[in-house]
């Protein structure tokens, strides 16, 4: 069993380490933007679930993007995409945990620039 979840660690660190040396923006491919956004925000509420720190979050995004775009040439609007996605998740997570009804309007937005982002890649 013990073997199992080591696998799983070294496959997962295995997909970060890709993703970061490998950045894309999916310019011209709506399946990847459709896969890649939402663990975006899935990362960004899980930092935020982990951490329960706001400030290790916000460290965490401007640190991951700045590197990818200092160092692997990553395009800004990617950058500004990502760390606006993964913010979103984390926020997200909030307002559902908290039981606020904003997350409804808030979803609605977030799907919103999605979708947008989706076309533009369709087209």
């Amino acid at each position: 069993m013990i073997d199992r979840v080591w696998d799983l660690i070294d496959q997962v660190l295995a997909f970060i380490v890709n993703a970061f040396n490998n950045p894309d923006d999916f310019r011209n491919d709506p399946k990847g933007h459709a896969v890649n956004q939402p663990l975006h925000m899935v990362l960004g509420a899980g930092i935020l679930w982990v951490t329960g720190s706001w400030l290790i979050l916000a460290i965490f995004i401007v640190l991951w993007e700045a590197a990818q775009y200092a160092l692997r040439r990553a395009k800004f609007w990617d950058c500004v995409a990502d760390a606006f996605y993964m913010f979103s998740g984390a926020v997200l997570l909030v307002l559902i945990s908290d039981r606020n009804p904003a997350w409804i309007p808030y979803l609605t937005i977030v799907l919103s620039v999605f979708a947008f982002g989706l076309w533009k890649r369709i087209k």
